[in-house]
């Protein structure tokens, strides 16, 4: 177990606080904070920076109610509004990600990277455990790490290419598993949106505006293809570059506690949820923070980046 430091930190929160790696290469759980009380800048400066180093943090035994949540969520950023899936009526940021006992739910079991169907995808996400009906554990795998695994004669093929994504890949109303979400019969309910059917273009790689790390930037769920490639080439690309990235040792799983909030860097990582007590229901609050800025394709680091690790 190691603790977070720097020069500039808090004087206190070497004290109140350490991480516990929970993966081969990402993930750390973090202890000993209560993120409601006595969070400043500084402690905030040390938390992003150890979400940029380990890409996913869980924080344990978080007592938040979803307006304490959002509250949290605006020191990492601006909280976005999703055009596609409906927020709370009070809080519109926060969107609840349930299943009902017995239900399977199709839309969150495969990898994603959310919101890679926008031209500025989410740089951040946070999601919080309510009481005793977690049920699920997060899944994430680390694109960073996905990229550093490849050839190099790969690397500078996936270099010059770029993917279209697309939210109908898995929100398409007259998707079977997507249409139960739109007529009511979901708690997590979707919107009608001409946003399900933009297509937006990024980079395969991309060198992350943070750390200057090259990842990759495709997900098994809504990449639909690799522009300028035929279709069968398309496929089998990306056939391939789902299963490499999803290598275990590029991952690490959250055991989701009641009371859990988890926050990961959504630019370098996918995500999924696995539900292991399908009998029991499973509820999560969700938030997603803006960025300011599209994905740079450059392996160049913009002048601008904040934080070094």
């Amino acid at each position: 177990m190691t603790q977070i430091s720097r020069a500039s930190a808090d004087p206190n929160f070497e004290q109140k606080c350490s991480v516990r790696p929970v993966g081969i290469r990402i993930g750390a759980e973090v202890s000993g904070l209560d993120l409601r009380n006595g969070i400043g800048p500084r402690f905030i400066d040390q938390i992003q920076e150890a979400l940029l180093k380990h890409q996913v943090l869980s924080f344990p035994d978080q007592l938040l109610s979803p307006r304490e949540m959002l509250e949290i969520a605006k020191m990492f950023g601006k909280p976005e509004v999703n055009p596609i899936w409906a927020g709370m009526r009070e809080i519109p940021q926060i969107v609840r990600i349930s299943r009902r006992a017995g239900e399977s739910d199709p839309l969150s079991s495969k990898p994603r990277t959310a919101s890679s169907y926008f031209s500025r995808p989410s740089k951040i996400l946070l999601a919080y455990t309510d009481d005793d009906v977690a049920h699920s554990d997060l899944i994430f795998a680390s694109l960073t790490e996905a990229w550093k695994g490849l050839s190099k004669q790969m690397q500078e093929f996936l270099e010059t290419l770029t993917a279209v994504h697309c939210a109908a890949t898995d929100y398409d109303p007259e998707n079977h598993d997507a249409a139960r979400h739109f007529e009511g019969r979901s708690d997590s309910p979707l919107v009608y949106s001409d946003a399900i059917y933009e297509r937006t273009e990024h980079p395969v790689v991309h060198t992350h505006n943070d750390t200057g790390k090259r990842s990759l930037f495709v997900n098994q769920t809504f990449t639909e293809s690799i522009k300028g490639l035929q279709e069968e080439e398309s496929q089998m690309l990306l056939s391939f570059l789902f299963r490499h990235s999803s290598k275990p040792e590029y991952g690490c799983r959250i055991v989701a506690h009641p009371k859990t909030l988890t926050i990961w860097d959504n630019r370098a990582t996918t995500h999924m949820i696995t539900d292991y007590e399908m009998e029991k229901s499973r509820l999560l609050y969700v938030v997603g923070i803006g960025s300011e800025e599209g994905l740079n394709a450059s392996p160049n680091w913009p002048p601008n980046s904040k934080f070094t690790v």
